[in-house]
């Protein structure tokens, strides 16, 4: 179990005979306070492992929901009301493309 970050808050109940029974590891971790130059390697890191899978499409993000950009107060009460399973994606509005 990897848990990165506490969006439903830092409390919980775990029964740790099911930890034991499957022999898991638990691991925490925070990007917050590590240096710039830490998280620039873990992100090139990232997509260099899984950054071709993303572009051919093997690999996606779960989305749960899509809210226009007019409706980013409904969409944070969403999330704070921790109604998603997975990302919640703002859509800014399409640009007028042709000369101006």
């Amino acid at each position: 179990l990897i848990c990165i970050g506490l969006l439903s808050g830092s409390r919980t109940s775990v029964d740790l005979s099911h930890v034991l029974r499957k022999r898991l590891r638990i691991a925490g971790s925070t990007l917050r306070n590590r240096p710039r130059a830490e998280k620039a390697a873990l992100t090139a890191a990232f997509w260099s492992e899984f950054g071709e899978g993303l572009a051919r499409g093997d690999l996606r993000p779960v989305i749960d929901r899509a809210f226009p950009l007019v409706e980013a107060g409904e969409a944070h009460a969403y999330v704070a009301a921790n109604r998603n399973v997975g990302k919640v994606i703002l859509r800014a509005p399409a640009l007028a493309t042709g000369s101006v």
